[in-house]
């Protein structure tokens, strides 16, 4: 037992340095963005699929990242975001739970998954609810500023070229950097097999073990 808390200890300390080199750090002030107006949180539930992102150390490594969220009775939202090693071809999944921070702007929501780490903001600057979302968060640290952005799809193939243009267009007005965006490896994903075993008993964290072969 005290080796195993041990190698959580060391685990959840990894994570937190992770997450402090994880995101775009250039000279700057973070601009002064708006979220989605009139933010719908129900018609945004459900199963999205990573297309494009800034570069994110977690991530390193990842395919076929997603992310699923659900309402819980409390009326926060259940976060789990999943991906697969593409080196093993296990399936990696960190759970956490996001709440709104502003009755004006609920679009604005902070995300947490771990008790060792700190909460991320996740703003939802732009969706139409059924093709596509744009996520971004900023924080000023001294005359530099830290961004993690995100384009989530509800289709795994994403989104045609001509919109991504439009996305693109709207960051780049918005003082955000959309040539940072990164393309997220969705080819040849397997679909989660009902017939997995339990994961591990990692608070927030788990490893489960391969996919299966059934692809989409």
């Amino acid at each position: 037992m005290h080796d195993r808390n041990m190698i959580l200890a060391i685990w959840n300390h990894e994570i937190a340095l992770e997450k402090i080199i994880s995101e775009v750090t250039r000279p700057g002030v973070c601009p002064n963005v708006r979220t989605q107006p009139d933010f719908d949180l129900n018609r945004y539930l459900g199963q999205w699929y990573e297309s494009e992102k800034f570069f994110f150390t977690p991530e390193v490594g990842l395919r076929c990242n997603s992310a699923l969220y659900t309402l819980n009775r409390n009326g926060a939202v259940s976060v789990v975001n999943s991906g697969i090693e593409a080196r093993t071809g296990m399936v990696r999944s960190v759970t956490g739970t996001a709440i709104s921070t502003s009755a004006i702007e609920p679009g604005r929501l902070v995300v947490t998954f771990t008790p060792f780490t700190p909460p991320g903001q996740y703003w939802v600057l732009d969706t139409d609810y059924e093709s596509y979302s744009v996520v971004y968060s900023c924080r000023q640290d001294d005359f530099q500023k830290i961004e993690s952005a995100f384009i989530l799809t509800r289709a795994r193939a994403g989104l045609p070229a001509a919109i991504r243009i439009q996305l693109y267009s709207k960051l780049l007005a918005s003082g955000i950097n959309a040539y940072d965006f990164i393309p997220t490896d969705q080819t040849s994903c397997p679909v989660p097999s009902p017939f997995l075993p339990p994961p591990l008993a990692i608070p927030g964290v788990q490893i489960i073990p391969p996919a299966s072969e059934i692809f989409v």
